[in-house]
């Protein structure tokens, strides 16, 4: 019963302890009197069982060495001598009791304090060793603080190289020397770190190694040691602890190495303990950093922590390195590149977008010609050059030709860049655009693919090599993660050997940000057509022609000299289509009728669009009435050719149309509402539709031939049962 009450209280103080916030740190007394519970629980217990001569004595120890590792020296002492003075105090409390045989008293006494003394030295050498051990860690992590606030200190400095602008030192010499001061910096922050490591783990070596980019060796990057009986060769990172690190990514303790061979001493120098612990990029590993000591048993979990925090600054120093020598090669092309990218946001239009990245790029390399070549359509076999700059330009613009057996095509395949620095010393003499498209005298030419990323990113073609048309080549970073092209800019020179290492990478990046915002106008557009593109048939939908037409009569009622006429087309006995070879049938009638459509309706200025069901509305600029009925006219007789073909039958369809036009039929109206201007001219255009149905079908009406006749006439209500027209 009491040791049910002793284990509930001290349950209860344990959940209290770790409920506490951070607000509220545990103490020494909160150690004491939780672990103290416990204790006097245990020393019921053994008095239960059998006094000094109990079973359950060893675990008494051990329970005391486990709770004097969760508090200090001082508190490890107390509850060593509490456990001690549990067992001894019945034993000297009932001494009469305990000396019931000749010399039983002595040997009694001998065991309770040999016990006291096992549970005080448990207690004290737990105690002392977690000292030691936290002493150590925090020695490491005052280093580490220290050290990375020198490398901090480095960093701030490295960002002086911004200001090197405005001293009037020669730009190119003062960043050189300003990498070469930085690259020696970061070399001897790195051998900070390893020295660190070696103080604070007293190890007899410690070393860098570096991984090849292959992953197939390891080599010395550098090292803190006093031995000169360093490999100078490569080391197998397949084998032994440097395999244990790799694998796991963490650090890697071996206590006691005796007979195994270090890889990286030429000979046995006499080590017993290694640790190693991975250099990180990412999640790959990029290098080792290890540690050994002459002696076996000192490198543990605290040694790994150390040395893998040690790592993380290395990899942190080896990554700024590269990062900020890649800054200060590119610092003044991305001063214009900020001013190139800032102008291509300004616009949304695909081609604006093209002819603003021709003309930055001509700012960053000198070229004869230069184009953007646009995917034609999804399928990506064609393309068709959209945007056109410098030599030929002209006679450029607008060529379409099959991606085929060009580099052009070669490149937007395979997703690579293409820097062809002489054409003539080709082996296999591949077009650029077509033999019959490329400029005369071309010698020199980059490619540069301008890839979009989206929802076709998994089925994106990964980059290959391999390719002999080429002298250089680069494959786009990630390019099994980019969607279809956008399309390809196209740099070229009569000259051969035209352009730099350095203007290859400023005008990628032009590319790169091309492709970037042309990917959003493109989608821009797409949405666009999606929100007034009518489904089934690719003409406008009703909105976008009401919003038309709409502008159309705002800007004829601004100037009258301006007209333009509207028309209202029906496909005659559409319904008996639909209901005598089905709505599939039907669809496909809509479709064909709507190619004639746009086929003779190919002015800019001019609309046509999907009115609704089987009607078409036209709205024709600058055009009379009569006019547009001539246009009515061969877009009737192109309908009733059509051949449509259902189960081994054909059968033909014919179209009516009502024309009205304005100002000539419904007078100059500046002073009225546009929506209303527009609502009469439909009504007008639909009154003359429904003339053509009413006499005979496949024919055209102006409102004009019909204008006397409707407003002389009172209207009249529609008969009940009056079928709907056809």
């Amino acid at each position: 019963m009491v040791i049910g009450v002793l284990l509930l209280v001290t349950a209860v103080k344990f959940t209290r302890l770790a409920l506490r916030g951070e607000d509220y740190p545990r103490t020494r007394r909160d150690d004491i009197e939780a672990g103290g519970l416990l204790v006097v629980a245990a020393g019921i217990v053994v008095q239960a069982t059998g006094g000094p001569l109990s079973p359950v004595i060893p675990a008494t120890f051990v329970l005391v060495a486990l709770l004097a590792a969760q508090t200090d020296l001082a508190g490890a002492l107390v509850l060593g001598a509490l456990s001690a003075a549990l067992e001894a105090a019945p034993v000297f409390a009932h001494g009469n009791l305990a000396t019931s045989t000749a010399g039983g008293w002595h040997s009694t006494a001998a065991t309770v304090g040999a016990h006291a003394a096992l549970s005080l030295f448990a207690a004290t050498a737990v105690g002392l060793f977690l000292r030691i051990e936290r002493t150590a860690r925090l020695d490491a992590q005052r280093r580490l603080a220290r050290f990375r606030g020198d490398t901090d200190d480095l960093a701030d400095e490295t960002d002086d190289v911004d200001d090197l602008k405005s001293t009037g030192t020669p730009i190119a010499a003062a960043r050189e020397k300003r990498l070469r001061d930085l690259k020696n910096a970061m070399d001897k922050s790195i051998e900070g770190a390893i020295r660190t490591a070696r103080a604070s783990l007293a190890a007899h070596s410690v070393l860098y190694l570096r991984l090849s980019r292959d992953g197939a060796r390891l080599a010395i990057a550098d090292a803190a040691t006093d031995s000169d009986d360093l490999a100078e060769t490569g080391l197998d990172p397949r084998t032994g602890f440097f395999a244990g690190a790799i694998k796991s990514k963490g650090p890697v303790a071996l206590a006691d190495v005796r007979g195994a061979p270090v890889p990286y001493y030429t000979k046995d120098v006499g080590v017993r303990s290694v640790v190693a612990a991975p250099v990180l990029q990412n999640g790959w590993v990029t290098g080792l950093l290890v540690a050994d000591h002459l002696e076996p048993d000192r490198y543990g979990k605290t040694a790994g922590d150390v040395l893998a925090g040690i790592a993380g600054l290395v990899s942190e120093l080896e990554h700024g390195g590269k990062e900020r020598e890649r800054h200060q090669k590119l610092q003044d092309q991305l001063t214009q590149l900020v001013e190139i990218s800032k102008s291509l946001q300004e616009s949304l239009s695909p081609e604006e977008l093209a002819r603003r990245a021709l003309t930055a790029s001509r700012n960053l390399a000198e070229f004869d010609f230069a184009v953007v070549a646009t995917a034609a359509g999804d399928s990506e076999e064609r393309f068709t050059i959209t945007t056109a700059m410098g030599v030929d330009q002209g006679r450029l613009l607008g060529k379409d030709a099959p991606t085929g057996d060009t580099l052009v095509g070669w490149a937007l395949r395979n997703r690579m860049y293409l820097n062809v620095p002489s054409f003539r010393d080709r082996t296999v003499k591949t077009p650029l655009f077509g033999r019959r498209i490329d400029p005369d005298g071309v010698r020199a030419a980059l490619v540069f693919p301008m890839l979009r990323a989206d929802g076709t990113r998994d089925a994106a073609a990964k980059a290959r090599s391999g390719a002999t048309t080429m002298s250089s080549r680069r494959e786009i970073d990630n390019a099994g993660d980019l969607g279809r092209s956008v399309g390809a800019m196209v740099i070229g020179s009569m000259t051969r050997d035209a352009f730099t290492h350095d203007e290859f990478e400023m005008l990628e990046l032009i590319a790169n940000q091309t492709a970037l915002v042309m990917s959003n106008a493109v989608l821009y557009r797409r949405m666009e057509e999606l929100a007034t593109t009518d489904g089934l048939t690719g003409l406008n939908n009703h909105r976008y022609f009401q919003e038309t037409a709409t502008r159309e009569v705002e800007r004829a009622q601004r100037n009258p000299a301006t007209r333009f006429a509207l028309v209202l087309m029906d496909i005659d006995h559409f319904k008996k289509v639909n209901d005598g070879y089905g709505h599939p049938m039907g669809d496909e009638v809509l479709r064909r009728v709507s190619k004639i459509l746009k086929a003779t309706i190919q002015r800019k200025t001019d609309l046509v669009a999907r009115y609704g069901g089987e009607e078409f509305v036209l709205v024709l600029a600058d055009t009379n009435a009569e006019g547009a009925r001539s246009v009515v006219d061969r877009i009737r007789a192109a309908v009733a050719k059509e051949e449509f073909e259902f189960e081994g039958k054909t059968f033909r369809v014919t179209m009516s149309a009502g024309v009205v036009g304005y100002p000539d039929d419904i007078g100059h109206r500046p002073q009225e509402p546009a929506a209303q201007v527009k609502q009469a001219l439909i009504d007008r255009a639909d009154k003359a539709l429904y003339h053509s149905k009413e006499t005979g079908r496949n024919r055209s009406t102006l409102w004009s031939e019909i204008a006397s006749t409707i407003e002389s006439a009172a209207p009249a209500p529609a008969p009940p049962n009056a079928p709907p027209r056809h």
